[in-house]
């Protein structure tokens, strides 16, 4: 059986290609495999190197993951652990690839790589983790804290924060990309 593999996502990346406090990493950093007709007995190997530097050149931890497929699908997802990996370093980049190796006994394939940055560091400098999630999160009517701090400060004069502050996708170029 040859299947042509799809690159790994990070299906929670927020902004567009970057995985941050927002994501709280230490519950681990999902990725996902999808539109593949995996097979029940077929094993995905996620192969995950955290690199101390956003262009993936420098690494500081690895880790690989092995999926094996109870039951036909066409989604696989895998927690990359904050034990020993995710914790590793402050900001970085996380590359993935994975590794399909089917049940009928027929050659695996690998898939190409995705690359996506990690930071921790938080507006001011702090750092987060588990003992610290000072993380701002999505509130009633879908708009940033951020975004919903700064147009109270423009309503009571208080502070002269620009439009657009802390609106997240709106006009972000992602910065996944593939990696052979």
């Amino acid at each position: 059986m040859s299947v042509e593999l799809d690159i790994p996502e990070f299906p929670h990346e927020e902004p567009p290609g970057e995985i941050t406090c927002r994501q709280k990493p230490w519950n681990g950093v999902l990725v996902r495999v999808d539109r593949i007709p995996f097979k029940a007995g077929d094993k995905l190997t996620f192969d995950v190197t955290v690199r101390s530097d956003f262009q993936g050149q420098t690494p500081a931890a690895a880790v690989q993951g092995v999926v094996n497929i109870a039951a036909d699908t066409a989604t696989v997802d895998y927690a990359i652990p904050w034990d020993g990996v995710l914790n590793a370093v402050t900001e970085g980049s996380i590359m993935v690839f994975y590794t399909l190796t089917p049940a009928d006994g027929s050659k695996p394939t690998t898939s190409e790589g995705a690359i996506v940055r990690y930071s921790r560091r938080q507006p001011g400098g702090a750092v987060c983790g588990p003992d610290s999630c000072t993380t701002s999160s999505r509130h009633a009517g879908g708009r940033s804290t951020a975004r919903a701090l700064a147009s109270a400060a423009r309503e009571v004069g208080g502070a002269d924060f620009p439009r657009g502050v802390g609106t997240g996708r709106a006009g972000h170029v992602g910065w996944m990309r593939r990696v052979s």
